[in-house]
């Protein structure tokens, strides 16, 4: 997936697009969860070798680089990557603390700490060895995941004796990470792309206030029929990230645009959320159907 980004659209004989294409086609044919799916098990086999096979061919006639003159090559972690980094860190100091809200926001604090270090100009060189852990090193990412579960384990201590003290916490800590971001903006900028602590601070104060919210409403007053439209994004996620990898190429195969006036500013905003929304209630249609990847 990594390589698509540098694959050389003039020198794939099939063209970047249509490569593209069939990458997301043999991911969806290896990776279908088809015990579940109504296809007869007397096929999956062959559908899975099948997606093997392309896979193999798109790896044969890929060409990268500038001139496409390069083949394949190791590059950054891709988005699952830098999850699946997040999650195999936070697991193992979970499992080996034994759940501790002391040991996991330590960790949160220490991985903060390690962001704000990384933008400023003591940033850590990633050479030889240490830049296969650049993804925890950076601190950035991974906090994301603890901060989650320091959220979690709050409500966890205080849900059958001062349930209170778990929403206080959360808003309290929703506030500072706010407060924190806001005030740091000028420093160190609000950037996805770069991950700054900046960026890191907000999303992490609105998560921990949304989670008190949203803990409110599902888990204690039970109102949970409203989120049905939006549940495949948890329940069928990685089907829910395939599902551009096919509307892109099949946009610029069609050579279908946008108007501009739909694209910019805030209607830009409400377009982005509609079709996140439709690639999700598209996703819910294929689960129904029990056509889902496995994780």
């Amino acid at each position: 997936m990594v390589n698509y980004e540098t694959a050389h659209d003039e020198s794939i004989f099939i063209g970047k697009t249509y490569w593209t294409l069939l990458m997301a086609l043999a991911v969806v044919l290896i990776w279908t969860n088809w015990k579940k799916s109504p296809i007869k098990s007397y096929w999956h086999p062959y559908i899975q070798f099948l997606g093997f096979i392309i896979l193999i061919f798109l790896a044969y006639i890929y060409k990268g680089g500038e001139n496409g003159s390069v083949w394949m090559t190791t590059q950054w972690w891709g988005i699952l990557g830098l999850i699946g980094w997040a999650y195999l860190l936070n697991s193992l100091v979970y499992v080996f603390s034994k759940g501790s809200l002391l040991i996991m926001s330590l960790l949160w604090l220490l991985l903060i700490s390690l962001s704000m270090l990384n933008h400023s100009e003591m940033y850590i060189e990633f050479t030889g060895f240490s830049r296969y852990f650049s993804t925890i090193l950076t601190g950035t990412i991974p906090a994301f995941t603890t901060a989650g579960i320091v959220a979690t384990l709050i409500f966890k201590r205080f849900q059958k004796t001062a349930i209170k003290w778990s929403y206080f916490s959360l808003i309290i800590l929703g506030i500072i990470n706010l407060i924190f971001g806001l005030a740091t903006r000028p420093i160190w900028g609000i950037s996805k792309i770069q991950g700054t602590p900046s960026w890191l601070a907000i999303c992490t104060g609105i998560g921990f206030l949304m989670f008190a919210l949203l803990y409110y409403i599902a888990d204690e007053k039970k109102h949970t029929n409203w989120a049905k439209i939006i549940a495949p994004a948890g329940t069928a996620t990685l089907t829910c990230y395939m599902i551009p990898y096919f509307i892109y190429p099949l946009r610029t195969i069609t050579e279908i645009r946008i108007p501009e006036i739909l694209i910019n500013n805030q209607i830009g905003l409400l377009m982005s959320f509609a079709f996140a929304l439709l690639v999700v209630v598209f996703t819910g249609w294929l689960e129904k159907k029990r056509f889902k990847l496995k994780l």
